[in-house]
């Protein structure tokens, strides 16, 4: 039995690996970088939790990346049109951010390509399956959630 489930334990890995490799998250959306889109996302998801005021370390706590990392980003989404900076106005040493319109658009664009390829893949696996799967997966990440880190134990 425990070569059996070590069996399966392998394949299990090699499976997550496989599907961690795979370039379907480095694709471009819109003519934007994925970080340069879960940067976009993060802004959108600040102001709708009533957040009108958005500077780069909430992004970066968000988003667990360094602040140098967010302001490269910002500079290039601001090139791009799609972020606006401004001066805090009671902290002129603080700067904020919100989507310019082209940022919201494609924001939505990039929303509805993502919904129309989970679409395909609820399509591929029918409802029954992509059911079952979303129940894995929340199964999965309560699991990675509550054990240890190696160097810990």
């Amino acid at each position: 039995m425990v070569n059996e489930t070590s069996s399966i334990a392998k394949e299990m890995a090699e499976a997550m690996e496989m599907f961690f490799k795979m370039d379907w998250r480095k694709r471009r959306a819109c003519g934007t970088r994925p970080s340069e889109l879960r940067v976009l996302f993060c802004i959108q998801s600040l102001c709708n939790q009533g957040r009108h005021e958005v500077s780069i370390s909430d992004i970066s706590k968000r988003l667990c990346v360094t602040s140098p990392t967010v302001t490269q980003l910002i500079k290039q989404l601001i090139k791009a049109g799609y972020v606006q900076s401004y001066d805090d106005a009671n902290d002129k040493r603080m700067t904020l951010l919100r989507l310019t319109s082209s940022g919201e658009a494609v924001v939505k664009q990039a929303l509805e390509q993502h919904l129309l390829h989970m679409g395909g893949l609820v399509d591929r696996l029918g409802e029954e399956q992509s059911e079952a799967f979303i129940a894995l997966l929340r199964q999965v990440m309560l699991y990675f959630s509550e054990i240890k880190p190696l160097d810990e134990e």
